[in-house]
C-alpha cells in the first residue's frame, strides 16, 4: 500500500478525477500506517489490534474505490482482510502495553515510513510528473505528516489509556488481615500494610500474592502464599491472566521451594543474593565467639540505654521517629517493594523496637515485620550523633523479644549478590554480576551489610529473580530496579 500511493492507479476499472485520486491516496496512506503499527499485535496475537486491522481495511477500502477500483490493489487489501477473518479465533490476548520504548520505536516506524515515502514523492515530482506536480506532492507530504501524528497519538491514547483491565484488587486491610490470620504467611508479606503493592487472591481467598506493576510488568514479591494446592493453581492463574492482559511476569526473591514449580511454569532464574535467619532457640551471647557482641551489650547497659518494643505505636510516637529516619537517609531516597520506608499512617500497624539513651531520648529505631514463625527486621535507623554499635545492640533486644514470644525465627533481611557468580561455572550473567559487586563496593557496602549480618552467625538462603523463559535478563532487572526505587507515598 506504501508503494501504490507513490504511483498513480494502473488500470483502474474507471476513472476519478485528481482531487478524488489525491483522496485515495492519503486513504491508502493512512491504511499502510496503520498496518504497519499493528505488526507487534497481529504476531502476539491480541484481541484489540482486530478493531484496528478492520479501521485499515474500511480506509483502504475507501482508498482503492476513490482511485478508481485496481485490481491489483483491491486483491492486496481484500486478501489481507481475509487472512485477518480466518485467523481471528487466534487472538487471545486482549492486548499489548504501549511502553516508552515501544513507542519510541513506533515514532522511528512512523518517521520512516513517512520520511521515505515523502523523499521518493518529492523526487518523482521532480522528475516526472506522471501524478503529482511538485506542489501537489508537497501538499500531501505535510498532509501525511500531520495525519501519521494525529494518528500515533490517538492511537497510543486509545490502546494504552482507555478501558485498561485491572489486575488483581487494591489492598485492603480486613481482607488481608483475615487471610494473615488463617494462613501460614511470611514475614515479607506483611509488607502489604505500605500500600505501594497490589494484592491477588485465589477461589475464597485460599491463596494470595502480592505484586506491583511497573511498564509492561508485573512483579510478584516472594511466593504464594496460602494452601499448597491452591497455591499452585493461583501461580499459574496469575501467569494466564497477565499473559492474557499484555503484562509480562516476574517473581522477585523466590525461595527454592518455588523454584521447581516456577520452573515448571517456564521459568528460568537469576540468583539475587542470600537471606539471613537467625535460629531464636540456638541464638546466645555465652561463649567466646560472642564475647565482642556480649561486651557491646554490657557497654550499652552500664551507660544506662534501655530497649523496649511497641507492639500499637501512636501516630505521635511515628511522627517523633521522623527526624531520626531523615538523618540516617541524609541525601538518599527511600527504597521500596521490597523493603519498607518511613510513612507514618502504615508504621502504625507494624512493631517498633526502640533503644533510648540515659535521658529516655531514642536514638535508633527498627521496625518489624510478623510471619506465621518469624518476626524480619525491616526498617533499621538510628540518629547520627547515636554510639557505634547502636543498632547492632537493638537487634539482640529483637531476638530476645521473639524468644520470649514463641517466635522461632527473627530475619536479618538479605544480602544482595551474596554469593553470587563465584564459582568458574556459574552462570554467566551472575559472574557479571559479581564482578560489579567487586567493583562498586564502595559506592554502595553490600560486602559490609553481609559482614554485619554474619556476627549473629544465622543461616542463608538463597533468593531468586524468575523470569520467563527467551526473555532478556537486563530489562527484567531495571524494571525491578525501577520499581524498588519508584517514588515513595510518604
Amino acid at each position: 500500500m506504501w508503494f501504490q500511493t507513490l504511483l498513480p492507479s494502473v488500470s483502474p476499472l474507471y476513472s476519478t478525477a485528481l482531487w478524488l485520486q489525491w483522496v485515495g491516496t492519503l486513504a491508502l496512506f493512512t491504511a499502510g500506517l496503520l498496518t504497519l503499527l499493528t505488526t507487534f499485535g497481529m504476531y502476539i496475537r491480541t484481541k484489540r489490534v482486530l478493531w484496528l486491522v478492520g479501521v485499515a481495511v474500511f480506509i483502504a477500502s475507501i482508498g482503492v474505490i476513490a482511485r478508481g477500483f485496481n485490481l491489483f490493489e483491491a486483491f492486496v487489501v481484500g486478501g489481507f482482510a481475509l487472512f485477518v477473518w480466518l485467523t481471528r479465533t487466534q487472538h487471545k490476548r486482549y492486548r499489548s502495553i504501549v511502553t516508552v520504548s515501544r513507542f519510541v520505536r513506533n515514532v522511528a516506524y512512523v518517521g520512516l515510513y513517512v520520511g521515505t515515502h515523502a523523499f521518493l514523492l518529492q523526487s518523482f515530482s521532480q522528475t516526472d510528473t506522471i501524478f503529482f506536480d511538485p506542489e501537489a506532492a508537497a501538499a500531501l507530504s505535510i498532509a501525511a505528516v500531520v495525519l501519521s501524528g494525529l494518528l500515533l497519538i490517538g492511537i497510543f491514547t486509545l490502546f494504552n489509556r482507555l478501558k485498561r483491565p485491572k489486575l488483581g484488587t487494591s489492598f485492603e486491610p480486613s481482607r488481608f488481615a483475615a487471610f494473615q490470620a488463617t494462613h501460614a504467611t511470611t514475614s515479607a508479606f506483611d509488607l502489604a500494610y505500605m500500600n505501594d503493592k497490589l494484592v491477588y487472591y485465589g477461589p475464597d481467598d485460599e491463596a494470595c500474592l502480592l505484586f506491583a506493576v511497573s511498564g509492561n510488568h508485573a512483579i510478584v514479591l516472594g511466593d504464594v502464599q496460602g494452601a499448597r494446592d491452591a497455591a499452585s493453581h493461583l501461580l499459574l492463574a496469575f501467569i494466564e491472566e497477565t499473559d492474557r492482559l499484555g503484562y509480562i511476569p516476574l517473581f522477585y526473591q523466590v525461595t527454592p521451594d518455588w523454584m521447581p514449580r516456577l520452573h515448571d511454569a517456564g521459568f528460568t532464574f537469576f540468583k539475587l543474593g542470600e537471606e539471613a535467619t537467625v535460629d531464636v532457640a540456638t541464638f546466645s551471647l555465652t561463649g567466646k565467639k560472642r564475647a565482642n557482641m556480649r561486651s557491646l551489650h554490657n557497654q550499652f547497659t552500664k551507660r544506662g540505654y534501655t530497649a523496649d518494643i511497641v507492639m500499637d505505636p501512636s501516630s505521635e510516637l511515628i511522627a517523633s521517629l521522623r527526624g531520626i529516619s531523615d538523618d540516617w537517609l541524609g541525601n538518599r531516597s527511600e527504597k521500596g517493594f521490597s523493603l519498607g520506608f518511613f510513612n507514618e499512617q502504615a508504621l502504625s500497624h507494624y512493631p517498633v523496637a526502640l533503644l533510648r539513651d540515659e535521658t529516655g531520648q531514642v536514638v535508633a529505631f527498627i521496625t518489624l515485620l510478623r510471619g506465621s514463625d518469624t518476626v524480619s527486621i525491616d526498617l533499621m535507623r538510628s540518629h547520627g550523633d547515636a554510639l557505634p554499635g547502636s543498632i547492632e545492640v537493638l537487634i539482640l533486644h529483637v531476638i530476645e523479644w521473639a524468644r520470649a514470644n514463641d517466635y522461632a525465627h527473627v530475619g536479618l533481611g538479605m544480602a544482595p549478590l551474596a554469593s553470587v557468580g563465584e564459582q568458574p561455572f556459574a552462570y554467566w550473567p551472575e559472574r557479571i554480576a559479581a564482578d560489579i559487586f567487586e567493583n562498586i563496593s564502595y559506592i554502595y557496602p553490600f560486602s559490609g551489610l553481609r559482614q554485619f549480618k554474619h556476627k549473629f552467625k544465622p543461616t542463608w538462603e538463597a533468593r531468586y529473580l524468575a523470569i520467563r523463559k527467551r526473555r532478556k535478563l537486563l530489562p527484567s532487572l531495571l524494571r525491578t530496579a525501577r520499581l524498588i526505587s519508584r517514588k515513595k507515598v510518604q
